[in-house]
């Protein structure tokens, strides 16, 4: 029976929030505990009264694995306040980092960036892309918080072992913009967290509840910001013939006035077209995707693109941005549009709306099983095992 890893996870990811990050991190927690020892180093809140000085100049700390104190399996060991905030102002302000000694621990894995050096365990970090870098316009910073964003990414590449991203596509940027040894990143590509398991009966009230027909609606999901092109979907769907509805799922974005301006001035005909809804619980959210015609994901740029999986795992049909990252991820499943012209959108929809082509793209996806749990998992123990043979 092969032993199990000790690995550390870097909880700094706020999962209370409904982000991308904070699911990613519960995600990976979640898988890694099934065959692993895991434990986690989270941090708490600022107290009222706090010691900045001894904080500040402690920058040392040790810890062994006869000094955990689980719960549930986990550490919630290091309760130093906003840990995550003083590795990033020491890295990036004085050029030098966070030391933990470790003992007994084969690998700490930190769900996004982390300059906290480990000299007793290998390190890893996650990059999901570089599209603050990339796109600037798409990303929520300022130029100072891009400058110093950049400066906590060459931080954490340089104190890591190795990298582990979502794609090739992501790879590629990587080794571009940081400058990193190719060697130094591992593509584990990325699965889905699962849905809450929903019975008929509440599956049938949340429809009624929305006034939705099974197959009769299309559907977004996700954050109303600019790279997510919320404005082509809208412009899409009421061009095409289509008699079904579009169903908008968001949550809070950024840059989305024009957003909103442009639904309040939607004529009253097609006004009754949209269903808008301001977030959903996750299982609820389940239930809405199960049993849409469509997804629809016109993406300017992305890192992975969940919702897409998330879709496809329930063999609903997806209709996607013919970008680089989607290309490589989705080539046999997904229907293609250009997302500059909300014509090609309008001509898929019209082409969904058909029965015999609908059959034809719901078996294409029939016996979908990309980018599953075991799938995930099995790729996160060859960057494990890569992992502990690379020199740094």
């Amino acid at each position: 029976m092969k032993k199990k890893r000790s690995i550390i996870i870097e909880n700094f990811v706020d999962t209370k929030l409904p982000t991308g990050l904070g699911n990613f991190q519960i995600h990976l927690t979640e898988l890694l505990k099934k065959n692993n020892e895991i434990y986690l180093i989270t941090q708490k809140k600022f107290p009222k009264h706090i010691n900045y000085i001894k904080i500040f100049l402690n920058k040392y700390f040790f810890l062994d694995k006869n000094s955990f104190k689980s719960k549930d399996g986990f550490l919630n060991y290091l309760n130093i306040p906003y840990l995550n905030i003083l590795d990033k102002i020491i890295s990036i302000f004085f050029f030098n980092t966070l030391k933990i000694y470790t003992d007994g621990i084969d690998f700490v894995h930190s769900g996004y960036l982390s300059s906290i050096s480990y000299p007793n365990s290998k390190k890893i970090i996650t990059i999901h892309d570089t599209i603050p870098f990339d796109f600037p316009n798409y990303a929520n910073y300022s130029r100072l918080k891009l400058y110093f964003l950049k400066k906590y990414h060459i931080s954490s590449i340089k104190n890591c072992d190795l990298i582990f991203t979502v794609s090739n596509y992501s790879k590629k940027r990587i080794i571009k913009i940081f400058d990193t040894r190719p060697e130094k990143i591992f593509v584990t590509y990325q699965s889905a967290n699962k849905f809450p398991i929903f019975s008929k009966e509440e599956e049938g009230k949340i429809l009624l509840q929305y006034s939705l027909i099974k197959g009769n609606y299309y559907l977004y999901y996700g954050a109303f910001e600019p790279k997510k092109n919320i404005e082509y979907i809208i412009d899409g769907f009421l061009s095409s013939n289509s008699n079904h509805k579009l169903v908008l799922i968001f949550t809070k974005g950024w840059k989305n006035k024009r957003i909103f301006k442009k639904l309040s001035q939607i004529q009253e005909s097609d006004r009754k077209k949209i269903i808008l809804i301001h977030h959903m619980v996750r299982k609820q959210l389940g239930i809405i995707i199960k049993n849409t015609r469509s997804l629809i994901f016109p993406s300017l740029i992305e890192g992975f693109g969940l919702p897409i999986i998330e879709t496809l795992q329930f063999k609903r049909p997806v209709i996607i941005s013919d970008i680089e990252i989607f290309k490589e991820l989705f080539k046999q499943e997904a229907i293609f549009v250009n997302n500059k012209n909300y014509f090609s959108l309008s001509k898929k929809i019209n082409y969904l709306d058909n029965i015999n082509n609908y059959k034809f793209e719901l078996n294409k996806i029939k016996n979908y099983k990309k980018f599953n749990d075991n799938f995930y998992l099995d790729k996160l123990n060859e960057g494990y095992d890569y992992c502990k043979n690379l020199i740094k």
